[in-house]
């Protein structure tokens, strides 16, 4: 076996053992929460930061006695404008309100923090469930890019013309 070839049949198997891990990671949840305690009124609570990739991301929450508050979730280049400025650009705005459940798309696998300002009149407690679930867009993309290239590496040996010998 030439080497062109089997350099394309290991790229076909690692394509094919990271397209395992890609549905392995699809159907294996990821469930993490962030609690906030004891937010101030008028004031912001930012989280540590959180590793995601780009998947659904299902955010819930309810606060104490009902307050209302304001969650962001912000990449690390809008996370360091807002410490900066306080201008906001989130990838991710649910505004006043006292409890929440929805899904969200995760653009691209990066840190995040989450922002928390309470807009009500008194201090509330809130504790946010974070589930992250589906398939990584970025690791599919590896997958077929490397799955692309073994099989072209496969085909361009089989067309490539024997040497004549002398």
């Amino acid at each position: 076996m030439k080497k062109t070839t089997r350099l394309g049949v290991f790229a076909l198997m690692f394509a094919t053992v990271l397209l395992m891990v890609a549905v392995q990671r699809a159907y294996s949840p990821l469930y993490d929460s962030v609690r906030a305690d004891d937010v101030n009124p008028d004031t912001w609570w930012d989280s540590d930061q959180l590793v995601l990739a780009p998947q659904k991301l299902q955010i819930s929450f309810s606060t104490t006695s009902q307050r209302r508050i304001s969650v962001y979730v912000l990449d690390s280049v809008a996370f360091q404008k807002w410490s900066q400025t306080h201008e906001l650009s989130p990838i991710i705005a649910i505004e006043n309100t006292s409890s929440h459940m929805g899904t969200y798309d995760i653009p691209a696998r990066s840190i995040y923090t989450i922002l928390i300002r309470n807009v009500d009149k008194s201090p509330t407690d809130t504790e946010i469930g974070l589930t992250a679930y589906g398939y990584e867009i970025d690791l599919l993309i590896a997958t077929a890019a490397i799955a692309i290239t073994g099989i072209a590496l496969i085909i361009s040996q089989i067309l490539r013309k024997p040497k004549p010998e002398t």
